[in-house]
C-alpha cells in the first residue's frame, strides 16, 4: 500500500524562491523535524552559554551560529532544498535565519536585539559574507542593502517564537496576567 500526503506551505521569500524553482536550483522539499532543528541548535552551543550571551552571539554569528553554512558543512542541510516549518518553506539561507532567531531566543536575547543584530551584520559584514551556497541562480541573491531583507527578518522572528524557551516565557506571562486579572 502506498501512502501519500499533500503538504501545503507558503514561501518565506516568494519572489526569490519561485525564481530559484524556475532556475532549476531548488529541487527538494523537506518537512524539517523538531529533532533536526534541535540538532542545529545543539551544534551551535547556545544552550551551554551561561554568561556574556550577547558576545557569544556576536562572536559566533559567522561561525557556529551561521546555521545555514554550518548545517551545510555538516551535511545536515542541502542547498537545493526547501525546509518546511509550521507551514512556511525556507531556502537554505532563510532556514539559517530561522535558526538564528531560535538560537537568540535560546540565549535569552530579546527579539528586537536579535533583529537589530541581523541588520548590523548586514551593514558591516554583508558583502564579505557572500556565500555560493546561498546563490540559487539569476535573480535570487538579492540586491545589496543597508538593512537585512524583510524575508530574513520574518524568518528570524518565526524562528525566535518557535523556541520552547520563548514559548515558556510567553505562557508564564500569560498565566501571571490571567491570575492578576482574576485575583483583583
Amino acid at each position: 500500500m502506498t501512502v501519500t500526503a499533500t503538504i501545503y506551505y507558503n514561501f518565506n521569500d516568494p519572489v526569490t524562491d519561485v525564481q530559484a524553482i524556475k532556475n532549476g536550483t531548488m529541487t527538494d522539499v523537506e518537512v524539517m523535524s523538531d529533532e533536526k532543528v534541535e540538532r542545529q541548535i545543539n551544534r551551535s552551543g547556545v544552550k551551554g552559554v551561561k554568561s556574556d550571551k550577547l558576545s557569544y552571539a556576536y562572536n559566533q554569528g559567522d561561525k557556529k551560529m551561521d546555521y545555514g553554512v554550518s548545517g551545510y558543512d555538516s551535511h545536515d542541510l542541502n542547498e537545493n532544498t526547501f525546509y518546511v516549518r509550521k507551514g512556511t518553506a525556507y531556502n537554505l539561507g532563510d532556514i539559517g535565519n530561522y535558526l538564528w532567531g531560535r538560537g537568540m531566543a535560546e540565549l535569552g536575547i530579546s527579539l528586537p536585539i536579535a533583529l537589530s543584530g541581523a541588520d548590523y551584520n548586514n551593514m558591516t559584514r554583508g558583502k564579505a559574507q557572500k556565500t555560493a551556497i546561498y546563490d540559487m541562480g539569476p535573480g535570487t541573491y538579492g540586491s545589496p542593502g543597508f538593512f537585512d531583507s524583510q524575508a530574513d527578518q520574518r524568518a528570524i522572528t518565526k524562528g525566535y517564537y518557535s523556541s520552547p524557551k520563548q514559548k515558556s516565557m510567553i505562557n508564564n506571562k500569560s498565566e501571571s496576567l490571567t491570575k492578576s486579572i482574576y485575583l483583583n
